[in-house]
């Protein structure tokens, strides 16, 4: 996988090898792939596209064709993040990725696979749930639950609904560590009982609160381990 930013900024929008724009693609050689998105087919070989490194995606990727097109993507959380009102069916220009936190990176076509949803689908797949160990309860469930009365010493039933925990509601500890993390590009919410955070970025997902990382094995949890040992619980 390289980096496209040293690459000309040049977009045909052309479908390559069944790649269009906003197809959701992994990365046939990763064991637990991330989602990422096609955002722009440059239209030039492997051979042809250099990066950071100086070397062509062939040179790091000698394994395919060096004439095979190059297909550049983005992380999904990474491009909604960034590109909130992006219009699914335009190519992104590179110069506006490299002006953005998102880091963006060019494979060989052959080396991705097509993902059967649209960015869109997936997103609302995802809402309540991302990042989560537990599917998000279907409605038949939620009706289930909030049917159910809890029988106290009068057999009164006790109100179901929750107010949602905001940043307010928290300690100061965890609200400081949300807000650091936020200024480092990180996309944050709230746990449901306050007690811990989900920070995202690069299609990952760490769960965080002062002190301590509890659930997270990317790329970033190096970088991430000092700034949350910074804070300590209240």
């Amino acid at each position: 996988m390289a980096d496209a930013a040293a690459s000309p900024d040049t977009s045909n929008g052309v479908t390559e090898d069944g790649f269009a724009i906003s197809t959701v693609v992994h990365d046939r050689e990763d064991d637990d792939p991330n989602d990422v998105i096609v955002v722009n087919t440059p239209g030039q070989p492997a051979e042809e596209w250099h990066a950071h490194n100086d070397k062509s995606v062939a040179e790091d990727n000698p394994e395919y064709s060096a004439d095979a097109p190059v297909i550049v993507v983005v992380f999904a959380d990474a491009l909604r993040a960034a590109f909130p009102d992006w219009e699914e069916d335009a190519p992104l220009a590179l110069t506006a990725i490299n002006e953005s936190d998102a880091s963006h990176y060019s494979f060989p076509a052959p080396r991705l696979r097509r993902i059967d949803s649209s960015p869109g689908d997936r997103e609302r797949e995802e809402t309540d749930g991302v990042g989560s160990d537990e599917s998000p309860p279907t409605a038949s469930n939620e009706q289930e639950t909030a049917a159910a009365p809890d029988t106290a010493d009068d057999g009164a039933a006790l109100a179901s609904d929750e107010p949602p925990v905001t940043a307010a509601d928290l300690s100061a500890s965890m609200r400081a560590l949300k807000e650091r993390l936020e200024d480092g590009g990180m996309t944050v919410e709230i746990e449901p009982d306050g007690q811990a955070l989900q920070a995202m970025k690069l299609g990952d997902t760490y769960r965080v609160r002062p002190g301590e990382i509890i659930e997270g094995d990317g790329a970033l949890r190096a970088q991430l381990a000092p700034i949350v040992d910074e804070y300590e619980g209240d």
